[in-house]
Parts: structure tokens; sequence; C-alpha cells
């Protein structure tokens, strides 16, 4: 049983109606608001909606699978950039680049060729890359099947630098169990400057036909 206090008397009949009526407005109020509310809600809700509807719109026939492939959402901008030109390549070494048979062997022991991707002295195993034609040419080099006073182990693409406006190839002895590097994207030299190849150590590969220790192959095509 519960312990009633001495002091304790039944509340009136009246004060339980207007509680009971209080609490009935309260009810009736939390249900307006939160009917309110939850108006409020659904028509902003709408608005970003239809805002992200619209956004989609714009990318959804050409740039879906672009979303998808990427991984992110991307904006009607910056799908509208990436579905332009292709993008230009970067400098520096290319291992999908093979030299044609019959190329000029302007260096000892050494077949080069200069151009655009386009060039028929070059072949791809891949997709064929997009360079600047003003500032940028393709180069590519092989030893295969080029007579040479020395025996060696064959030669490799190994990097490039500008010194004073010109442009030194290295070349590098290939290394067994390594891949050959064949070619690369290098940058054009500066007016009336020159491309040359430039064997590393004492390799025979890439210097002149008369033993200088370079050999000069053009200014870039």
């Amino acid at each position: 049983m519960t312990a009633r206090s001495p002091h304790a008397r039944p509340l009136p009949s009246q004060l339980l109606v207007i509680f009971g009526l209080g609490s009935v407005l309260l009810a009736c109020s939390g249900n307006v608001n939160a009917s309110a509310k939850a108006k409020a809600g659904s028509d902003g809700n709408a608005e970003s909606s239809a805002e992200g509807d619209a956004a989609w719109d714009t990318l959804d026939e050409s740039q879906s699978e672009e979303q998808t492939s990427a991984g992110a959402t991307l904006t009607a901008p910056q799908a509208k950039g990436s579905s332009g030109a292709s993008e230009v390549a970067l400098l520096g070494a290319r291992h999908d680049i093979l030299l044609a048979a019959g190329a000029p062997t302007p260096c000892a022991c050494l077949a080069v060729a200069l151009g655009q991707p386009s060039s028929p002295q070059f072949s791809w195993t891949g997709k064929r890359p997009t360079i600047d034609p003003n500032t940028q040419t393709i180069i590519a080099l092989s030893s295969e099947g080029v007579s040479c006073t020395e025996a060696g182990p064959g030669a490799s693409y190994m990097g490039y630098e500008k010194v004073s406006g010109d442009v030194i190839v290295r070349v590098e002895a290939a290394v067994a169990g390594r891949p050959v590097t064949q070619g690369a994207i290098i940058p054009k030299p500066g007016p009336g400057k020159q491309i040359y190849i430039q064997p590393d150590g004492k390799i025979p590969y890439g210097r002149g036909k008369g033993g200088e220790p370079r050999c000069a192959i053009g200014a870039g095509q």
C-alpha cells in the first residue's frame, strides 16, 4: 500500500478539468508546430532536391559514366571540363613507345627519331598521347639491330636535362631483368639550340660518329 501524507487532500474536480484541458491544448499546439515544421522541412527539401536534380540533369546525358568511374560526384563545370579535349601529357619517360624499324642512326650504336606522336617512326603499345607541339616533342631510341664496334647490354633511355637552352638526353646501359625504355616526351630546345644524346658513363651508345662525347640530333620536330 502507498502511504499517504496526513495533510494530503484530494484535488477538486474543477482543477482536474482545467489540467485536462491544458494537456489537450498543449498536445494540439505541439501537433500544429510539428506539422508546420514538417511542412517547412518538406518545402525546403523540395527546393534542394529540385536544385540537385537540375544539376544532375546537366550531367545526366553525357557525364553519368564519368561520375561512376571517378568514384565521386562531379559538379557540372567539372564534368564539362573533363569531357573536353584530351589533356596534354606530362614530360618524361614513356614505357609504351617503340622505335619502328628503319629509323636513322645519327649516333654511334644507336637509332634515334624525333617527332610528333603520330609519326610512323613510333609504335605505341597503349593509347597515343597528346602533346603540345609548340613546346614538346617525342624522342624514341634503340640499339637493337644497330651495328656497333663494341659489344654491350643495349641502350635504354635514362632522362633529360636542359642546359643553357639545349636539351641533353641521357642514355644508360640496359640492365638484365628490367624493362628497356625506348622513349620519352621531352621539351623542345630554346631558339637556335639543339637536342643532344649523351651516354651515361663509358657505354658506346649515343656518342658522336667521330667519337664525340655527345651526339647532336636536331632541334625537335
